[in-house]
C-alpha cells in the first residue's frame, strides 16, 4: 500500500512538472525563443533514441524530455515579454543554460532573470538591436547576485565596466567568466579579486591595464586566462608569476617582449601560450621551450 502511494505521488509530480514545461514552451513559441532538450546537451546525440521518440508520441513531449536550454532572441524579447517569460522559465528544473541574444532589453528589464537559481550557464550578448542600441551597463547586473548556481557567465558587446559585477561575491560556484568586448576595465577586475573559485577568465579586447594584473595575480586557481587585444606589457606580466595552475595563457597583440620570459617560465603547467603580435623574439620564444608540454602561437 505504501508502494503503491509512493509511486501515485511520483507520478502525480511527474505530471506537474511535464504541464509547467509544456505551458513554458508554448509561451518560448509565442516569442520566438528557442528550446533544447536533453537529448541536444553535449555528448549525447543531437536526435533522441528511439524509444524515446516513439514514447514521446504516445505520451507527449514534455512527459519524457526535459528542456535544458532556452535561447531568446529578436525584437520580440522586450523587458514585459521577458517579465511574462521569467515565471515560466523558473519552473523548468532542470534548465541549465539560458542564451539572450541582441535583444532590446533596458537595464531593469533583466531583473526577472534573478528568478532562475536553477541556470548554471548564462550569455547575454548586446550587440545593438536597435539604433541607438539598447545597452546592458552595470547598473543593470544587480540580478546576477539572485542566480546561486551559476557556474559559468558570458556578458558580450555590452557597456558594463565591471563594478556591477561586485554581486558575483555571492555567487559561490561561479568558474568561469567571460567579459570580452565590453568596456570592464582594471576597476572590474578589482571587483572580482575575490572570486577565488575562477578556474576561466576572459576579457579580450576590453579596458584591462598592467594596474589592474595586481587583482588578477590574486585569482590562483585560474587555469586559462585570455588577454587578446589588451594593452599589458612586461610590467603587468609580472603580476602573474603566482598563477602556477594557469594552463592556457593568450596574449596574443599585447604589448609583452622578451623581458618577459623569466616570468612565463615560472608557469610550469603551460599547455598553451598565445603570443602573436607581441614583441617576443625567435630567441625568447626558444628559451620557452625548456617547458615540458607546452605549446606555443607564436606567428
Amino acid at each position: 500500500m505504501l508502494l503503491v502511494t509512493v509511486l501515485c505521488l511520483w507520478l502525480t509530480w511527474q505530471v506537474i512538472i511535464a504541464r509547467h514545461q509544456e505551458a513554458a514552451v508554448s509561451v518560448l513559441g509565442k516569442y520566438g525563443g528557442s528550446v533544447y532538450y536533453d537529448f541536444h546537451d553535449p555528448p549525447r546525440r543531437a536526435q533522441p533514441a528511439p524509444w524515446r521518440a516513439w514514447l514521446a508520441r504516445w505520451v507527449g513531449d514534455g512527459y519524457v524530455y526535459r528542456v535544458v536550454g532556452v535561447g531568446l532572441s529578436g525584437p520580440s524579447i522586450d523587458d514585459p515579454a521577458l517579465a511574462t517569460l521569467a515565471p515560466h522559465l523558473a519552473r523548468l528544473r532542470h534548465l541549465r543554460w539560458l542564451d539572450v541574444d541582441d535583444v532590446p532589453i533596458t537595464n531593469s528589464g533583466y531583473a526577472p532573470l534573478g528568478q532562475l537559481k536553477q541556470v548554471e550557464k548564462l550569455l547575454i550578448r548586446t550587440q545593438g538591436f536597435r539604433r541607438p542600441p539598447v545597452q546592458l551597463t552595470d547598473d543593470g547586473l544587480a540580478f546576477l547576485g539572485e542566480m546561486e548556481n551559476l557556474r559559468s557567465l558570458c556578458i558580450n558587446d555590452a557597456l558594463i565596466t565591471g563594478v556591477g559585477l561586485t554581486c558575483l561575491t555571492s555567487l559561490r560556484h561561479l568558474k568561469s567568466l567571460d567579459v570580452r568586448s565590453t568596456n570592464f576595465d582594471d576597476n572590474g577586475l578589482s571587483c572580482i579579486a575575490s572570486l577565488s573559485g575562477l578556474t576561466t577568465l576572459h576579457v579580450w579586447q576590453t579596458r584591462v591595464t598592467d594596474v589592474g594584473m595586481q587583482f588578477v595575480g590574486k585569482l590562483h586557481h585560474l587555469e586559462e586566462l585570455y588577454f587578446m587585444d589588451c594593452p599589458l606589457t612586461d610590467e603587468g606580466i609580472a603580476r602573474l608569476r603566482d598563477l602556477k595552475e594557469l594552463r592556457l595563457l593568450d596574449l596574443t597583440r599585447s604589448r609583452i617582449s622578451d623581458n618577459s620570459i623569466e616570468v612565463l617560465l615560472r608557469l610550469r603547467k603551460l599547455g598553451e601560450l598565445r603570443l602573436y603580435g607581441t614583441s617576443v623574439t625567435d630567441e625568447g620564444v626558444a628559451k620557452l621551450k625548456v617547458l615540458p608540454h607546452l605549446q606555443i602561437i607564436a606567428r
